[in-house]
């Protein structure tokens, strides 16, 4: 699973994105799930192939953390999240 932690306003979405592209891009013969999670890890649990998950602050966050083989966060404005990326 790659887990996209973001604050809102931090380009999350864009990272969200550019994650899924590259997961697709790099395994072609899986399938991308992507997943938005608020509380609940059991959407992940239950997801197939390549699991690409989105967070702003979460209860799960631990849960995540042990899931997840790839953690990208953004914390700054746009412009400077992509700038950085």
């Amino acid at each position: 699973m790659h887990w996209c932690l973001g604050m809102y306003g931090s380009a999350s979405t864009w990272t969200f994105n550019a994650v899924r592209q590259v997961a697709a891009a790099v395994m072609p013969d899986r399938p991308v799930t992507t997943l938005f999670v608020s509380d609940s890890v059991a959407d992940v649990d239950a997801a197939e192939g390549t699991v690409v998950v989105k967070t702003h602050a979460t209860p799960a966050v631990n849960e995540l953390a042990e899931r997840a083989s790839t953690i990208v966060i953004t914390v700054r404005d746009p412009r400077d999240a992509v700038a950085s990326l």
